[in-house]
C-alpha cells in the first residue's frame, strides 16, 4: 500500500544512497570488531605461551623444580 503512494523511478534516490552507505559502515564496523577480537585472542595466546615456556625448567631458591601452572 505504501509502495503505491511512492513514485516508481528508475534512478537512484538520496535515500537509496543513504541506506547503502549506512549498511556499508555497519558491515565494516562488524568486520573490524571481529578482526580486533581475533587479534586480541591470538596475542593473549602468544603471551601465555611465551610466559609458560619461559617458566619451564626454572628452579626456585631451594633447587626444586617449579610446577608448571599453564
Amino acid at each position: 500500500m505504501l509502495w503505491c503512494l511512492i513514485f516508481q523511478v528508475s534512478y537512484i534516490k538520496a535515500v537509496d544512497i543513504y541506506f547503502i552507505v549506512s549498511f556499508t559502515f555497519v558491515f565494516v564496523a562488524v568486520v573490524e570488531y571481529v578482526l580486533v577480537l581475533l587479534n586480541t585472542g591470538l596475542n593473549r595466546q602468544r603471551l601465555s605461551r611465551a610466559f609458560c615456556s619461559s617458566r619451564n625448567g626454572v628452579s626456585d631458591v631451594a633447587g626444586h623444580k617449579k610446577v608448571n601452572v599453564c
